[in-house]
């Protein structure tokens, strides 16, 4: 973390706060189509992840390039890459530094919760495209998915930041990787027993998206925002303000060959607990952020 940046948090005496929390859950199969109604895909093909093939399978796609050197021999035009936004751009890099040494934590459904504060997942895909009869392989497809999760003491507020990089790939002369897709789809939703009442959460506007590999390449950051409404302290009356709330996310990957690959279902989770800590009778500063809550 910059120095800037931990002044400012230092500095935040507000009694609201977000923090990131554990969530251990069964992974479910989701299938997302790609974003191109005209052009639906034929069942003859799927993509299937790589480790559950076996070696002959896989014999002859030992050899993937980088998505960009693919497409520059293909005619296609490289475009500048986009550099990360919001949230600080130097928490971002410290957080990714920090996540590569717990790289085993990174890699699961929930990734490596560094603190109440701070998540990170880097989690590594490696899939096959191949007809559903497993006679033909038409290509293979690699990429890191990261997500980084920050919550802030003073805010009601979580913000995502979702990529897509790292991109490699081989596909047979006759498939066409440029037309290969990859989807992103967040959902989330509130535990409303464990939650004080009336919980809600205000989802960003745009949950889900879907892109061709270049998009991704040249473009590979967005950033979802979820925050909880803040009615002010009513710590008086017994109520902390407690959302539980747990923000899921879907990946999707396809081709005009190819059906949409079904093991992408819940390939994040992330539980989060927004509420409200009551100030200290002797000061106006805000007592301590309760603990997150660890869920087994």
């Amino acid at each position: 973390m910059n120095i800037r940046t931990a002044l400012i948090r230092l500095a935040r005496v507000s009694a609201t706060t977000a923090a990131l929390t554990l969530l251990t859950a069964a992974t479910t199969t989701a299938a997302h189509t790609a974003s191109t109604p005209n052009d639906p895909a034929p069942e003859g093909t799927v993509f299937v992840d790589a480790a559950s093939l076996s070696t002959d399978e896989l014999r002859g796609l030992d050899q993937p390039i980088p998505y960009a050197e693919y497409a520059g021999s293909h005619g296609s035009k490289s475009v500048a890459r986009q550099a990360a936004a919001d949230p600080d751009p130097g928490d971002q890099q410290d957080l990714r530094q920090q996540c590569a040494n717990h790289a085993a934590q990174a890699k699961t459904a929930t990734g490596w919760i560094k603190s109440r504060f701070e998540s990170c997942q880097k989690r590594p895909f490696d899939l096959v495209l191949r007809d559903i009869r497993g006679t033909t392989t038409l290509g293979r497809l690699k990429f890191d998915q990261w997500v980084l999760g920050f919550a802030y003491d003073g805010s009601r507020r979580v913000d995502y930041v979702a990529s897509i990089e790292n991109i490699w790939v081989q596909p047979i002369p006759s498939e066409d990787a440029t037309k290969w897709r990859l989807g992103q789809h967040f959902r989330h939703s509130i535990n409303a027993s464990d939650s004080d009442p009336d919980p809600k959460v205000t989802a960003p506007q745009t949950e889900a998206r879907d892109e061709l590999l270049g998009v991704w390449d040249s473009k590979p950051h967005w950033t979802l925002t979820y925050t909880a409404p803040d009615k002010g302290a009513l710590y008086d009356q017994g109520n902390q303000q407690r959302v539980l709330s747990t923000v899921s996310m879907d990946l999707s990957a396809s081709s005009p060959n190819a059906a949409p690959f079904t093991g992408g279902g819940s390939v994040y989770n992330s539980s989060v607990r927004y509420d409200y800590a009551e100030r200290s009778r002797a000061s106006s500063r805000a007592r301590s952020s309760p603990r997150p809550v660890w869920n087994s």
